[in-house]
C-alpha cells in the first residue's frame, strides 16, 4: 500500500546510553522498550547496544513499529534502502491516507482507537526542517478498537466525547500547530527524523508539546511525503481529571492514566 515509503530504521537513535544487561530480547521487545513499555536502564541498552551492530535485528524493528502503525510490515524499506528527506515546500494531508491511533492505559490493562484527520498542512523550508504546520482532529471521529461487545464499546465511546473527557459537543475539533522542527542526530547520517514543537490544543486549552516524526519523500508517488511517529501528553493538563490519581484518593484499580499517547501516520502532497 505504501510501499517504499516509511523509513524507520534509525528509530534506534532514540536509545539513550545506559547499563547492559544479559537478557536477550526480540525486536518487538526492543520497540516497546523504546517506546516505553517496561524500560529500564539495562534492557534500553541492550536494544541500543544490539540495534546499532545488528542491521538486521535494526530492521525487525523497523517492521514492528510499522506494524504497531497499521501498515503492512512486510511492505516498508529499511536501512539498506533509504528513502529520502522531503523536498522544500508546502505539503497538504491526505484526510484520507491518514490516520492517528491512541492508546490510554489504566491498573488494569489498555484501551485503544482511532480518531480521524480533518484536515492539515505543513512547510518544509530549504535548510531540510518542518517549519510550520498544522494538524486538525475530528473529535466526533473517536473510535475504541479493543473492545468487541458493541454495548461496552459504545458506552466508552460514549463517555470519550462527554465532557468528562473530551467534551466534543463544544470542542469538535482538536489540533497539533507546529511552530518549529530540530534534526534528530545521527551517526548514520539519516536526515529525516524530527523533534517537532508546537502547541497542543484539545478542549480549547493550548498547552507547548513535542512530537518524534519521521518525514520522507515517496518513491514511488510523485510528489508525495509521508510522515510517521507519536506525540504524547497528559490529559490533567486539558482539565480531564476522571480517574485521575492526581486529584481523587483511594481509586484503587480505577485509576486512570495521565498520559495519552498519539501514533500519527500521515500522507501528504
Amino acid at each position: 500500500m505504501l510501499k517504499n515509503i516509511f523509513h524507520i530504521g534509525a528509530i534506534a537513535i532514540l536509545l539513550a546510553s545506559c547499563s547492559s544487561s544479559p537478557k536477550e530480547y526480540s525486536a518487538c521487545d526492543c520497540y516497546g522498550i523504546m517506546a516505553g513499555k517496561d524500560k529500564t536502564e539495562e534492557n534500553f541498552k541492550w536494544c541500543q547496544d544490539k540495534s546499532q551492530n545488528d542491521e538486521a535485528f535494526l530492521a525487525e524493528i523497523t517492521k514492528c513499529a510499522v506494524k504497531e502503525m497499521g501498515f503492512d510490515p512486510n511492505d516498508i524499506s529499511t536501512a539498506n534502502d533509504r528513502p529520502k528527506a522531503p523536498n522544500a515546500g508546502t505539503y497538504t494531508l491526505d484526510a484520507s491516507k491518514s490516520k492517528i491511533k491512541w492508546t490510554g492505559r489504566k491498573v488494569a490493562g489498555s484501551h485503544t482507537g482511532n480518531v480521524s484527520i480533518k484536515s492539515g498542512n505543513f512547510i518544509m523550508d530549504e535548510k531540510g526542517l518542518i517549519s510550520s504546520g498544522n494538524i486538525v482532529m475530528d473529535m466526533s471521529s473517536i473510535t475504541v478498537t479493543d473492545i468487541e461487545d458493541n454495548k461496552s464499546n459504545g458506552d466508552l465511546v460514549g463517555h470519550l466525547m462527554a465532557d468528562d473527557f473530551f467534551g466534543v459537543s463544544n470542542h469538535p475539533e482538536a489540533s497539533f500547530n507546529i511552530t518549529s522542527s530540530e534534526l534528530i542526530p545521527s551517526a548514520t547520517g539519516v536526515q529525516t527524523n524530527f523533534n517537532v514543537s508546537g502547541d497542543l490544543i484539545i478542549k480549547g486549552i493550548s498547552k507547548p508539546a513535542t512530537a518524534i516524526l519521521v518525514a520522507v519523500q515517496s518513491k514511488n508517488i510523485e510528489g508525495n511525503v509521508s510522515l510517521a511517529g507519536a506525540i504524547k501528553f497528559d490529559r490533567t493538563d486539558y482539565g480531564i481529571k476522571y480517574n485521575s490519581g492526581k486529584f481523587f484518593d483511594a481509586l484503587g484499580d480505577k485509576i486512570i492514566n495521565d498520559e495519552v499517547t498519539l501514533q500519527i501516520t500521515l500522507v501528504a502532497q
